[in-house]
């Protein structure tokens, strides 16, 4: 015999719930806009490219820690 699943009572105040649906559709509304500006920049970093050429890549990427920025950090701590 299967249980049947328990239902959650409904909120005594509807406001609880009317928030939390305006918060999901706030959400979603800044994502659509979020996601839409960020084709916008890259189609305006794809139009640049066409004029000036590829980005040049920045030298140390300090978010992607690798050895060499590892081995900098060392250096400098040493030395200061």
């Amino acid at each position: 015999m299967t249980a049947k699943p328990k239902t959650r009572k409904a909120a005594a105040n509807g406001a609880e719930l009317d928030r939390v649906f305006a918060a999901i559709t706030e959400h979603k509304a800044r994502e659509k806009e979020c996601i839409r500006l960020n084709d916008n920049l890259d189609e305006a970093q794809f139009q640049a490219e066409e004029t000036h050429g590829r980005r040049p890549e920045p030298l140390i990427w300090w978010r992607n820690c690798d050895v060499f920025s590892r081995i900098i950090s060392t250096l400098a701590t040493r030395n200061f």
